[in-house]
């Protein structure tokens, strides 16, 4: 273009349009309902969190609750395990004592307890002979387990070495095989091999003690390291050596190179054309953990396609195979191969068979047996079998005890150590725990807290979850659900006109919005952590009701185990010419309340008559058997509600009343019991308690009685508001202290007292004194008096305190009152007698023991003791 062209025309921009006025209301109004739309949302979220909270907080109290029902199951069963136990220690205490007294040996009951028994009980009874016969087990084995050389030599027997192995401490017991294993001329190195060898590192250690202290200090690690090795076997030396410093590895963890190090052994070993390279074995094998041997056996089988164990016994020989077999050899295996080894070809070395199977728990031995089996199935006959083998290779009295170990239940009715059942505990807990974890379902667990809540523990997804079902107990809520207070109807509802309107209108929803959003953002918080409680809570939840399961079990047995030999032995005492009262003492009054019933029922299947009937014909008093032991024995063996319906008949029968034994058992007995002696009376007699009552009682004092009767005191309730009212009603009836008993209300009185619980009793007394300035006891003391006044300090006073009052009374001044006596004990279980014991010395400042000793005597204070 030519410098005259013309240029484009400039277009004007357009003007922009002025903006649109926005109405200030309307914006308010979008703004208020954008709100409104978000506070209705975080109203659903608030609701659904502090439902989820609710069924947490609630499901966490529940959890605690019922460990509390169960924490009481679990030290009700501790107890009864530990009365059963000691019942059973003492019973073979005494019958080791009866099988070695005299001229001979009773063997066979011997080893019974001996053989049958877990080794922890083995202990409990070894503690009670020492206690009692100033001998423990292992010097009775040593006396009375000798061959007929041995009263020459002072040898045992096979039966007496396997006996005394079974009743030694581990510890002192691998001292003294060690130690055998090296006196004298040589060393029986497969036996050290065998103990060092399947032995953790703490028993070893704490053999070393034992060793160092029964040898006048002498050290076991270098007497071992004195008697192995030298020029010809200095590997086997150096390998024992590394033994010696217990310190191999005990964990399971398997490192990641076990082909390369069984390539090792391939190299060290078999490869070689000549020798062995045993360094490299000492290097890989010697301290490693079972686990990592057994992955090393199974990588060399697979790489190779050879055995490590014919390579070893190829290229190696003598004591240092023999301790790397032992090494590589699972532990049962190997003593499976002992056992063998003890039977094969001539002669039966009967030493390593009574050490391996002594040195064994019940448990083990039975493993062994199967273990055996499976091993040796190809072999011929007896090998093929443990127990044929066996019975072929030996006799007498050590067969006899083995077999019992084969065949025999423990008392318990297993044979895992009681030392397992935390460990048992703790895994089944963390399994279950986990299980509650991943079954936990959030729009579940809101669902179950908008309901009522009211129920047992609900863990999400688990159903019959608790073991011991007896403590599923429903419990209320921890509270209801919380109402979100709004003022629904100024967010929701108004409908501003004007700006002045909108504005806190819309501040107000805004800042409701704020506090409810920070109100979920602390649930989700709670709801966090509630969530771990709850877990945990399963978790120590599932711990204590496998574990009270395992003492049930535990006790179920050995209660019918107890049943059984008491039976015979009450049967035993009662039998011939004349009663062993010693006997039936030591029997039946060492028995819980649960253990005497037991006996009962049982003495009845095998007997035909009950324990109380066979008493009473046995201890007549003809002849010069105690009138007071007798009734002791009689009340102790009696059912608690047979016993009641009896003391009831006895209080009210003939001529006079005996108001104190009435008063005792009408104020002092729970509902249930109180309701089942009323049955028992009615069955008995044909017409009710509360008909006699009537006919031999009267006045205010037969009030009292018939409203007691009623069984409907309120256990358990206990609250200090509503003791405050009624002890302002007890006043307003006139029990005042000021005796008048003009005008006084004694039904309204009455109900009041009749109906406190022993723990609102308390509260009663303490709101009554604060009202009145005086004891409500001395109040009813000054306004009733007489049997009534009995009457009521027996409802009034809780019922240990009051049976140590009973005692008191009975034992003071001149002479004892022996039927009161007999009445509190044999009544009482043996728990409600040592806090009647503790009461009496709290109230007296005189031991219960010194009590006894100084009112009773002979027969009667023996079952008294023996009760105690």
């Amino acid at each position: 273009m030519g410098c005259g062209a013309s240029q484009d025309p400039v277009v004007a921009e357009p003007e922009e349009a002025p903006p649109e006025e926005v109405d200030p209301l309307a914006a308010l109004l979008a703004q208020i309902q954008s709100q409104r739309t978000i506070l209705t949302e975080n109203i659903k979220k608030l609701e659904d969190s502090n439902a989820h909270v609710r069924y947490l907080w609630s499901t966490v109290i529940k959890f605690k609750l019922t460990m509390e029902e169960l924490e009481e199951v679990r030290d009700e069963e501790m107890g009864m395990t530990q009365a059963l136990q000691f019942h059973i220690a003492s019973q073979d205490a005494d019958d080791i004592r009866e099988a070695t007294k005299g001229m001979g040996t009773d063997e066979d009951k011997l080893a019974k307890v001996i053989v049958t028994r877990l080794q922890e009980m083995v202990m409990q009874t070894d503690y009670l002979y020492k206690t009692r016969y100033k001998d423990s087990l292992e010097t009775v084995m040593n006396k009375e387990g000798k061959s007929m050389l041995g009263f020459l030599t002072g040898a045992l027997s096979d039966f007496g070495r396997f006996c005394s192995y079974r009743v030694m401490p581990q510890a002192r017991r691998d001292a003294l095989i060690l130690r055998k294993c090296m006196a004298g001329m040589g060393t029986d190195d497969k036996a050290l091999v065998e103990i060092l060898t399947t032995r953790t590192n703490a028993e070893l250690r704490a053999a070393g003690e034992a060793y160092q202290a029964e040898f006048d200090g002498e050290n076991m690690v270098g007497r071992i390291k004195s008697e192995t090795g030298g020029m010809f076997s200095k590997n086997y030396g150096e390998w024992v050596d590394m033994l010696c410093e217990f310190d191999r590895d005990e964990s399971d963890t398997v490192p990641d190179n076990v082909e390369e190090l069984a390539q090792q052994l391939y190299d060290a070993g078999a490869a070689k054309f000549m020798g062995c390279d045993e360094e490299v074995f000492k290097d890989i094998l010697c301290k490693a953990n079972n686990a990592t041997c057994a992955a090393i056996v199974q990588a060399y089988q697979d790489t190779q396609n050879r055995s490590l164990f014919d390579d070893v016994a190829k290229k190696m020989g003598g004591d240092l195979e023999f301790s790397v077999l032992a090494r590589i050899t699972p532990r049962l295996d190997f003593f499976a191969q002992r056992i063998f080894k003890a039977c094969k070809g001539l002669g039966t070395d009967e030493q390593a068979l009574a050490r391996v199977l002594g040195c064994l728990s019940n448990r083990e031995v039975n493993e062994l047996q199967e273990r055996y089996n499976a091993l040796h199935q190809d072999q011929d006959g007896p090998y093929n079998d443990f127990r044929g083998l066996l019975e072929s290779e030996l006799s007498g009295d050590f067969l006899d005890a083995i077999k019992m170990m084969l065949d025999e239940p423990s008392p318990k009715g297993h044979w895992r150590s009681a030392a397992m059942y935390p460990i048992e505990a703790a895994q089944a807990a963390q399994t279950f725990k986990a299980e509650a974890e991943a079954s936990y379902n959030d729009f579940e667990a809101l669902h179950h807290g908008k309901s009522e809540l009211d129920g047992p523990l609900v863990v999400l997804g688990q159903e019959d979850f608790i073991i011991n079902s007896e403590v599923h107990t429903p419990y209320p809520p921890s509270g209801p659900l919380p109402e979100i207070e709004l003022d629904r109807g100024y967010l929701f509802e108004t409908q501003p006109e004007t700006v002045e309107e909108a504005e806190p209108l819309f501040a107000a929803l805004k800042s409701t919005n704020a506090s409810l959003e920070q109100q979920h953002e602390f649930n989700e918080h709670s709801i966090a952590h509630f969530k771990g409680q709850y877990a945990e809570s399963a978790y120590k939840l599932r711990e204590m009701d496998t574990l009270t399961k395992q003492l049930k079990d535990d006790n179920a047995a050995m209660l019918e185990f107890c049943a059984e030999r008491d039976a015979d032995n009450v049967h035993e005492a009662a039998s011939g010419w004349g009663t062993d009262e010693d006997k039936l003492i030591k029997v039946l009054c060492a028995l819980s309340k649960r253990q005497l019933a037991r006996v009962n029922e049982i003495y009845q299947e095998k007997y035909e008559k009950t324990l109380k009937e066979e008493i009473e014909g046995e201890l007549s008093d003809w002849f010069s058997t105690s009138g007071d032991f007798k009734y002791f024995m009689l009340v102790m063996l009696t059912p608690a509600a047979e016993m009641d319906a009896e003391l009831l008949d006895d209080a009210m029968r003939g001529f006079g009343t005996d108001e104190s034994v009435l008063s005792e058992i009408i104020c002092t007995r729970t509902n249930k019991e109180l309701q089942a002696a009323k049955a028992v009376f009615l069955d008995k007699n044909g017409k009710t308690v509360e008909n006699w009552v009537a006919d031999d009682t009267g006045g205010k004092y037969q009030q009292f009685l018939l409203r007691c009767l009623r069984a409907d005191r309120r256990e358990g309730f206990a609250d200090k508001k509503v003791a405050e009212r009624q002890a302002q009603q007890l006043i307003e009836a006139g029990l005042t202290g000021d005796e008048n008993e003009e005008g006084m209300d004694l039904g309204a009185i009455f109900n009041v007292l009749a109906v406190a619980s022993s723990e609102h009793m308390e509260l009663l007394k303490a709101a009554f004194e604060e009202k009145q300035g005086k004891p409500l006891v001395e109040a009813v003391k000054a306004d009733l008096g007489g049997d009534t006044e009995e009457a009521l300090i027996a409802r009034m006073t809780p019922k240990i305190a009051y049976f140590a009052a009973v005692l008191n009374k009975a034992w003071k001044g001149f002479g004892t009152d022996e039927k009161a006596t007999s009445r509190i004990f044999g009544r009482c279980t043996k728990s409600e007698l040592k806090k009647v014991g503790d009461e009496y010395t709290r109230m007296t400042g005189v031991g219960f023991k010194h009590a006894i000793d100084k009112e009773t005597g002979g027969l009667y204070k023996k079952a008294l003791m023996a009760y105690l």
